[in-house]
Formats: structure tokens, C-alpha cells, sequence
């Protein structure tokens, strides 16, 4: 599952998961963190770094 999430309407989940900047791109496995991404990245860069956190 995916979600994009506009910080700026929703600043208390960008603070509940401290997005400091963005775009910001945050990996959950079973509602737990497991990695974090900061800066753009194209669509096959996204499917790789998910691919290789996985």
C-alpha cells in the first residue's frame, strides 16, 4: 500500500513521523518503521529502494 500525504494540511502527522522536509519517503513493515527516504526520486529509483528494504 501507498499514501501520499500533504504535509502541509496534515502538519500533525508530518510531526507524529518527523518529516522535516520534502518529499520524504517512509517504508513501514507491520506499522513499524523500517526505513526513510529524503529527496526526489524518479519511479523506478522508488520500486528499487522499496525492493531492496523488503
Amino acid at each position: 500500500r501507498l499514501a501520499k500525504v500533504n504535509t502541509e494540511q496534515e502538519q500533525g502527522l508530518a510531526g507524529q513521523y518527523n518529516i522535516r522536509s520534502i518529499p520524504t519517503l517512509v517504508l513501514f513493515n507491520n506499522g513499524k518503521e523500517i526505513a526513510r527516504q529524503s529527496g526526489a526520486m524518479g519511479a523506478a529509483d522508488i520500486i528499487s529502494w522499496v525492493r531492496s528494504r523488503l
